[in-house]
Formats: C-alpha cells, sequence, structure tokens
C-alpha cells in the first residue's frame, strides 16, 4: 500500500506542564452579552479572542487555546457560560488542564460599554477577583487592554514597557474590520467545510476594510491550509488552497514581522508545499516570539530539517507539553514511533489522535497499518473498514477492500 504522509493539519487545544515554573494556566471563556442585543454578540467572542492572545504575551502563563474551550464546552454542552456561571466554568477549566478561568459578560448603553471580568479558581469554583471596565464602545480595544493588565496585576506579573507595548498594539483601528475577523474566528474554530467558506468571506470582508490587517491576513492563511489539507485527505483540488495559503501567510508576515500567528501561518503553507527548510525558520521565528505556542512546536517538529527522529519527538512532546489535545503532534509522534517499530507507542498516539479528530482517514489507516505490524488482524481490519465507512470512494478504496478481505479471512 502506498505510504501515506501527512502534509498538514493544524489542530486544537489545550496545556499540559513544561519544566519551566509558570505561575498559573489561565482559560478565558467567551463574555456573556449582558445587552441581549444579537447585532454585538460578536464582542463576547473578541473580548475572548483578544485578552487571550494578549495573556500569551506574558511568557510565565500558560494560556489555553480558544479551539480547546470551544471543543469542551461542546462536550459539557455549554452554550455560553453566563457571567456568573462558576460552577461550569471551573468544569470546564479542569478538562483543559487550568488553574484559574476568566468568565465575565459586557453591556452597551448607546455610546458607552461596560466589561465585567471574573477570575474563577477552578479548584473551588469561586470567584478570585472581580474587575470592571467603563468606556467609550469606539474604544473597546483599550478597555480589552485595562482587563488585560488587571488579570496580569493580580497574578503578580509586571508588565514592562515592552509587554505594555505589545498589549497595547492595535492590529487596526476599524472596530468593523475587527467585528469581520473575530466572526472568521468564530467560524473558522468549528472546523468543517461550510464554516471554512464563511470564515473565508468574512476574513475577507476585514481585509477589504484593512488591507494592512496582517492578523486577518494570518486567520485566511489558516484557513485555507486547513480546508486544503482536509480536501487533500479526500482525494480532493487541494493544491489551489495552499497556494492561497501561502500567499496569505508571506502578505500578513510582510505586514507584521513581529507577529508570532503570521510566522506560524508562514511555517504551515510551507509544510504544506513540502518546503519543509523554510517552514522551520518560520516555526523557530513563532517561538522566539512565543515560546509558549504549542502549534509552532508542533510545525518545527514536523519540519524536522535535520531529519533526526529523536529530534523530532522532542519538539512534539514540547508541543502536547503545551498542548495535549494537538491532532498532528500525536499524529507525528504515532509516525515516527511506528518508523522506529515502537508499536505500542505508536498506537498510543494514533488513538489520541483519533479521538481529537475521529474523521482523520490518515489516521485509521496508519494505525491500522501499526496493528498488522504487532498481528493485531481483527484491530486492523475495523480500522480498515472505518476508512471505507468514512470515504467510500477513497483512492485506495479497491487496495484497503482486497486488505481487509485478506484479514476477514484469517
Amino acid at each position: 500500500m502506498k505510504k501515506i504522509i501527512i502534509l498538514g493539519a493544524i489542530f486544537l487545544l489545550a496545556l499540559g506542564g513544561l519544566a519551566f515554573a509558570y505561575k498559573a494556566s489561565v482559560a478565558v471563556m467567551p463574555f456573556e452579552n449582558l445587552s441581549r442585543v444579537s447585532e454585538i454578540e460578536w464582542i463576547g467572542s473578541g473580548i475572548a479572542e483578544t485578552v487571550t492572545t494578549d495573556l500569551k504575551k506574558a511568557k510565565d502563563l500558560r494560556v489555553i487555546e480558544r479551539a480547546q474551550l470551544k471543543k469542551v464546552m461542546e462536550e459539557l454542552k455549554i452554550k455560553l457560560l453566563t457571567g456568573t456561571d462558576t460552577k461550569n466554568a471551573a468544569e470546564a477549566g479542569k478538562l483543559v488542564g487550568a488553574d484559574q478561568v476568566v468568565i465575565g459578560g459586557f453591556q452597551r448603553s448607546g455610546t458607552k460599554l461596560r466589561i465585567t471580568a471574573r477570575l474563577v479558581d477552578v479548584s473551588s469554583a469561586e470567584v478570585l477577583k472581580t474587575f470592571k471596565v467603563t468606556g467609550e464602545y469606539r474604544n473597546l480595544f483599550e478597555l480589552q487592554d485595562q482587563i488585560v493588565a488587571r488579570i496580569l496585576e493580580n497574578f503578580g506579573i509586571s508588565i514592562s514597557k515592552q509587554m505594555k507595548k505589545d498589549i497595547e498594539k492595535a492590529e487596526t483601528k476599524s472596530l468593523e474590520a475587527y467585528e469581520h475577523h473575530i466572526r472568521g474566528r468564530d467560524y473558522y474554530l468549528f472546523f468543517s467545510a461550510e464554516n471554512y467558506s464563511l470564515a473565508l468571506e468574512e476574513f475577507k470582508k476585514a481585509l477589504e476594510i484593512d488591507n494592512g490587517y496582517a492578523l486577518a491576513w494570518s486567520g485566511l492563511s489558516q484557513v485555507y491550509s486547513t480546508w486544503g489539507y482536509q480536501k487533500q485527505q479526500r482525494g480532493e483540488d487541494f493544491k489551489p488552497m495552499y497556494e492561497q495559503s501561502l500567499k496569505a501567510s508571506q502578505k500578513a508576515v510582510n505586514l507584521d514581522p513581529a507577529l508570532g500567528d503570521a510566522h506560524r501561518a508562514l511555517a504551515q503553507s510551507q509544510l504544506m508545499l513540502g518546503n519543509f527548510a523554510q517552514a522551520a525558520e518560520e516555526a523557530q521565528k513563532a517561538i522566539e516570539l512565543n515560546p509558549n505556542d504549542a502549534e509552532a512546536w508542533e510545525n518545527l517538529g514536523r519540519a524536522n530539517p535535520k531529519g533526526d527522529s529523536n529530534w523530532a519527538i522532542e519538539k512534539f512532546t514540547k508541543a502536547l507539553e503545551l498542548n495535549p489535545s494537538l491532532f498532528s503532534a500525536h499524529y507525528g509522534l504515532g509516525k515516527i514511533y511506528f518508523d522506529q517499530k515502537n508499536y505500542g507507542k505508536a498506537i498510543e498516539h494514533y488513538q489520541e489522535a483519533l479521538k481529537i479528530i475521529p474523521s482523520s482517514l490518515d489516521a485509521h489507516i496508519n494505525l491500522a497499518k501499526t496493528y498488522q505490524e504487532q498481528g493485531k488482524n481483527q484491530e486492523a481490519l475495523k480500522e480498515f473498514q472505518q476508512v471505507l465507512e468514512l470515504k467510500p470512494d477513497h483512492p485506495q478504496a479497491e487496495t484497503i477492500k482486497e486488505i481487509i478481505k485478506l484479514l476477514g479471512s484469517e
């Protein structure tokens, strides 16, 4: 059977423990719309997105990715935490490995906007601190910066002049462009073709308003690369997606060379196109800008410019310390351990990968091959059958059917 090689998969979620002494692990939930006006619902996601991004600039805080939080909230059947829902916040926090969770709400009255944030202790579900800021709606960015500053002060993290400058740096001056960017991010986090299409529309609208919005270019690149990978798995035309991803990420880096997200997006694009040396270079830059970026560490491991499997294991492991539910890191480790004939570890990581993305055809096929190497033919049979259930017209369907036939006769 033709060897299946993964070139992509930028996903998801979570946390773990590096040797570095972090002050805390923090998760930021979407803020509740207390105004009950649907047109401004996006602000709750915007606050969570921006506060999460800015808190990452503190090197001694571990900040949980929004994608993981969304997945956990779906598993707990939590549509949106209320500003006082400390019990559910604590439960979600436990599942993502956070010590504390930020929840809250916002209310707009005329031109005024009030934001209330609460810091919830995960172990006790008690509110440790409450922060309130009020100002003009047009000053939303500044109000978010104030919330970030208050949270950092609560953790005893001194804000240097450079950190203050980084936090207060506005990616765009347009609230309308920012709104479209946030809507795009929300659609992207559904990780489905239908929502990728909607995400592209929103990012493009943001860029029509502000073509110099580097973060929106980075978001656009992520959609193209992730959607392209899904198309590649399903045997559909994917190359145009990867090419668009590369163009968008290059634009993002050119606009803002100090934006870690842009370098990570460019690393991902280069990986998809098989440009491993360039991918490693961009992943290193992303890590220099944000050492806690799990996906950048994972990209570096996949690029593996030295061709050293143990070196790659180290990078994947570091990525999983930051984000234990990162699909592509588990997949990468599965592949390396398979090549090393450490089939037990390979199975372990392929299984973890499939818990995160049960529809991954590559993971099912590689897990089946690993079971075959162990002589576990019935387990292999089930995995091959799963591939055809997921995609009956798989490019290798005939070969898989022959294997299933052989395994079924044993």
